[in-house]
């Protein structure tokens, strides 16, 4: 897909800028493939930044797998 770079045979980068915002309370949301359970501290994360195309990932994981874009 054009969002991800060739890094290795198997290993890709996602090169793709994505949205994201920490949870203040557990909730759910909808994702593309149905629901997502989240807890206060994790990660809301969008595709889109209009909030579309979302899902949730824990903090530590968030964290380690992505990095904050400069302006």
């Amino acid at each position: 897909a054009r969002t991800y770079e060739f890094v290795s045979p198997g290993v890709y980068t996602k090169s793709a800028p994505v949205w994201a915002e920490v949870a203040d309370k557990a909730g759910k949301v909808k994702t593309s493939e149905g629901e997502t359970a989240y807890k206060a501290g994790d990660y809301l994360v969008s595709n889109n930044q209009d909030g579309t195309d979302a899902y949730a990932i824990g903090a530590e994981k968030f964290r380690e797998l992505y990095d904050v874009a400069e302006d």
